[in-house]
C-alpha cells in the first residue's frame, strides 16, 4: 500500500533542509594542520604493496613501524633493513624518505629494535615577493625508535617503544628571525599487542 504524502509537506521538508546546510562560500581560510605527517608514509615495499595495511602483515624487519610485538615471533636472532623512497618523484627529485631498521631477540622469548626514520623536504626557495631572488632552506623531519618486546604466551606478544620525533621545517639560520626557526621535538611512548 503506498501512502500518498502532500507537495507542500514534502516542500516544506525540503527548505528545512537545504536552510539547515551552511552554505557559506566566504567563511575564514582554515586548513587542516598535521604535525609530521611524514610519519604516516610507509617505510617498507610489502606493506605499502598492500594498501598500507602493514598492521595484518606477517612479522617481518619492517615491524617496528607497525607494531613492535611482531619481533618477539621473529624466529631469526636479529635483522636490519635500509629503505630508500622517492616521494612525488614524478613531481620533484629531492623529497625522499630514508628509514633505518634492525632487531635482536635476546634469548627465545625477548627482543629488542630501533628505527631511524629520515625525511627530507629537498630544497625549498622562500620568496617575499614575485620578484624577489629568495633564500634556500633544506627542511626535514626525523623520528628515532627504541622498542622492548616480549612473548607472553604461545601467540601473544607486548611491546613498549619510546619514539624521540624531531620537525625542521625552517632552518635556524632563516633570515625571516626566530619565528620559524629551530625545529620542534617529542617524546612518545606506546604499548603494542600482537595476536596473530
Amino acid at each position: 500500500m503506498v501512502k500518498y504524502v502532500s507537495p507542500i509537506r514534502v516542500v516544506v521538508t525540503a527548505i528545512l533542509l537545504f536552510l539547515s546546510i551552511n552554505l557559506s562560500a566566504e567563511e575564514d581560510y582554515n586548513p587542516i594542520i598535521t604535525s609530521v605527517p611524514s610519519l604516516s608514509i610507509a617505510p617498507d615495499a610489502h606493506a605499502t604493496g598492500l594498501g598500507d595495511v602493514g598492521a595484518a602483515t606477517e612479522p617481518n624487519v619492517n615491524s617496528q613501524y607497525w607494531n613492535a610485538s611482531k619481533y618477539a615471533q621473529m624466529e631469526s636472532p636479529a635483522g636490519f633493513a635500509l629503505s630508500f623512497t622517492p616521494w612525488l618523484s614524478q613531481l620533484v627529485n629531492d623529497i625522499n624518505l630514508t628509514n633505518l631498521t634492525g632487531y635482536m631477540k635476546i634469548g627465545e622469548l625477548q627482543s629488542v629494535s630501533a628505527s631511524l626514520r629520515y625525511f627530507s623536504l629537498g630544497e625549498v626557495i622562500l620568496r617575499q615577493s614575485l620578484g624577489d631572488q629568495g633564500y634556500t632552506i633544506q627542511p626535514y623531519e626525523m623520528a628515532l625508535d627504541v622498542a622492548y618486546s616480549r612473548m607472553l604466551s604461545q601467540y601473544y606478544s607486548m611491546s613498549v617503544a619510546l619514539r624521540y620525533i624531531y620537525s625542521d621545517l625552517m632552518s635556524s639560520d632563516d633570515p625571516a628571525g626566530n619565528a620559524f626557526c629551530c625545529g620542534h621535538q617529542r617524546i612518545l611512548s606506546q604499548a603494542g599487542i600482537f595476536w596473530p
